[in-house]
């Protein structure tokens, strides 16, 4: 498997890569763009014009797609290795965490969606992104420990 083994999931690759071009090569372009093809419309250099013009835009999108990946590469990747390094829990058990961890966010996903649909898509990403900023060092705190009261704050007397 070593030698050989990981090389199944490259060449696995390759059908999806080849079905993405014929899709590519063999569909018409959209209407709106065959007419501004034609009316010889389009931008000769469109990152550029988006670079120059919309540099907000970009970057707020570039922003939000930041905020989804690093929530799924934490669960998925650098959680179980937190997990095992920190808390000393064996691997079976960090990765146990890390696969319920990705099944919540799997069954969030549909449920994120119908709010975005009541709620719309900027408020649900600022309450996501605020829940992110404020609940990131008690979340981690309580994995550190292993128990969730000593997660919350302090109790004042």
């Amino acid at each position: 498997m070593n030698e050989w083994g990981w090389r199944i999931p490259f060449v696995a690759g390759i059908l999806p890569a080849l079905f993405g071009l014929y899709l590519r090569l063999r569909l018409p372009e959209t209407p709106i763009f065959a007419r501004m093809e034609r009316q010889a419309k389009k931008a000769p250099s469109p990152l550029r014009l988006v670079l120059a013009f919309h540099r907000i835009e970009l970057f707020r999108a570039w922003g939000m797609v930041a905020h989804i990946a690093a929530g799924f590469y934490i669960i998925l990747v650098f959680m179980p290795t937190y997990l095992g390094l920190v808390s000393k829990i064996d691997r079976s058990q960090a990765l146990l965490v890390a696969t319920t961890g990705l099944a919540a966010y799997a069954v969030m996903c549909p449920i994120a969606g119908f709010l975005s649909d009541r709620l719309g898509r900027k408020t649900l990403l600022l309450i996501s992104s605020a829940g992110a900023i404020f609940l990131t060092y008690p979340l981690f705190f309580m994995v550190k420990s292993g128990d969730f009261n000593s997660a919350l704050p302090p109790k004042s007397s």
